[in-house]
């Protein structure tokens, strides 16, 4: 009879044991999806701006760039188009200089690595009409995109920028950003 009772104790003590790591197991696995969903790497101020903390492990990643959005981490490119100076009156020169006030008009956030391409272009007389593209990127998105036609006088006065097409991520702006326009005009570029 002692027998039958010890062997029966070490079942329910085995038994417990097992079921014991199996509610430990699911409860470090519910830890760590809720860790997954947590957006730790950013704390908002009170003027609605990021500032990204340092993460806790170190990435063996190249650094900017890749497949994700990554690069917006500083106001570089930022800055090199806000105080872009055009050099020259040709269509890639008046686009490069378009380049910050079209972004502004759809976002406000620190962009990354803009690029400006001219589909096409022509001129009236003394008036440039140049059909192009602009592209960046920021922390989380890879590539925004929008199209329009630039018209602008040789000199540069009487800019008038008008969106004609956008991609995906783009076109979400138009409910996340407050002053979002579709045409701007500038005095000089």
């Amino acid at each position: 009879m002692n027998k039958l009772f010890i062997i029966l104790a070490l079942s329910l003590f085995l038994f417990n044991c097992n079921n014991s790591k199996h509610e430990v197991a699911e409860e470090k696995e519910e830890v760590k999806e809720e860790i997954d969903t947590l957006v730790s790497d950013v704390n908002w101020s009170e003027e609605d701006e990021y500032v990204e903390e340092k993460p806790a492990r170190e990435s063996h990643s190249s650094g900017r760039g890749g497949g994700g959005g990554g690069a917006a981490d500083n106001e570089e490119d930022v800055l090199k188009y806000q105080n872009y100076q055009r050099n020259g009156d040709s269509p890639s020169d008046f686009a490069k200089a378009v380049i910050y006030p079209a972004i502004r008009m759809v976002y406000s956030d620190n962009f990354a690595k803009p690029k400006a391409r001219v589909q096409n272009s022509e001129m009236n007389g003394d008036r440039h009409s140049i059909e192009m593209t602009i592209t960046w990127k920021d922390h989380w998105v890879p590539n925004f995109e929008i199209s329009g036609t630039l018209e602008v006088n040789s000199d540069g006065s009487d800019a008038k920028f008008t969106i004609t097409g956008k991609n995906d991520y783009a076109e979400s702006l138009e409910f996340t950003e407050d002053n979002f326009k579709t045409q701007l005009n500038i005095a000089s570029l």
